[in-house]
């Protein structure tokens, strides 16, 4: 079993891992909003999308950094 320090250094996902999880879970989140037109799907986009973008944005400073 890995521990986080562990995790932090070899990473289980890669970034193109990530971007595939959060395309999917906002498509799926957008068809359930469509579909039954409520507000909490929308709270939950717009989660997913903070997410995604601090995660984008930490990848593109570690990138440069190297």
């Amino acid at each position: 079993m890995m521990n986080v320090f562990e995790a932090i250094e070899t990473p289980i996902f890669s970034i193109e891992d990530l971007r595939k999880i959060f395309k999917t879970e906002l498509s799926l989140l957008q068809a359930k909003k469509k579909m039954y037109g409520r507000d909490p799907y929308e709270e939950q986009i717009k989660a997913v999308e903070t997410i995604k973008g601090l995660i984008e944005q930490a990848f593109m400073e570690r990138r440069n950094k190297l």
